[in-house]
């Protein structure tokens, strides 16, 4: 058996007790998601001049902490992009009014269209959270922001953490809506940071490239795996 994340491995065993659990975490091997990292090298251009823009994506609903985001985001000398759609939409679009934040809502954007759509931006931020006992496993949408060369601010939830451990490719914080409002005025404030983030995110990003995980999930099973 295959899972995306050593935190769905764990949290499968969980449901098993002694023997049973030790014997099925040795069945479960972690082979992370995969994409075409070339897709994502998108000629860079400017939404606008000298402010950094920050992009969020995902679908809108409570659990991917939109709401958190914005809150964060109050008082940031910086754009706020949300790709995506879902219920959510309108009370975040009034929230974003009530705190003052310059958010544009893009609506539902085509996988085909978000690597462009991460090359108009200088952060990204994903600021999903635990709710009703559900959390994050690997969001590919991490990979792709990592892909595209991007500065990330995260809150940790779930498997956040595995993806974006390798060569301090972002900042992540505690789960708690201050860290990611401290991580944001960093990333905004601080070109230089972005830089070294977003370049080690790239380097990161090929060790998840297509031609390194598929021969991982084509490999046999074998319980020394």
């Amino acid at each position: 058996s295959v899972a995306v994340a050593d935190y769905l491995r764990r949290e499968l065993a969980e449901l098993v007790e002694g023997r049973a659990r030790d014997r099925l975490l040795a069945r479960i091997r972690v082979v992370p998601m995969g994409l075409h990292v070339a897709r994502y090298a998108v000629e860079r251009p400017r939404l606008s001049a000298g402010r950094p823009v920050i992009l969020a994506a995902g679908r809108l609903v409570p659990q991917k902490g939109f709401d958190r985001l914005l809150r964060a985001a109050v008082g940031l000398d910086a754009a706020l992009l949300v790709a995506g759609d879902g219920p959510e939409r309108g009370r975040l679009k009034r929230l974003a009014a009530d705190l003052g934040v310059e958010a544009r809502f893009l609506g539902s954007v085509p996988t085909t269209q978000m690597p462009a759509r991460f090359a108009e931006a200088d952060v990204f931020a994903f600021a999903s959270t635990r709710l009703h006992g559900r959390e994050e496993g690997a969001p590919r949408v991490l990979l792709e922001a990592m892909a595209s060369g991007l500065a990330i601010a995260a809150t940790a939830t779930g498997g956040v953490g595995e993806l974006l451990r390798h060569e301090a490719t972002a900042l992540v914080d505690d789960g708690e809506g201050e860290g990611l409002a401290a991580n944001l005025r960093r990333l905004v404030a601080d070109a230089a940071l972005r830089q070294r983030l977003g370049e080690a995110a790239l380097r990161a990003a090929l060790r998840y490239d297509w031609t390194e995980i598929a021969p991982l999930m084509l490999r046999p099973f074998t319980e020394s795996a």
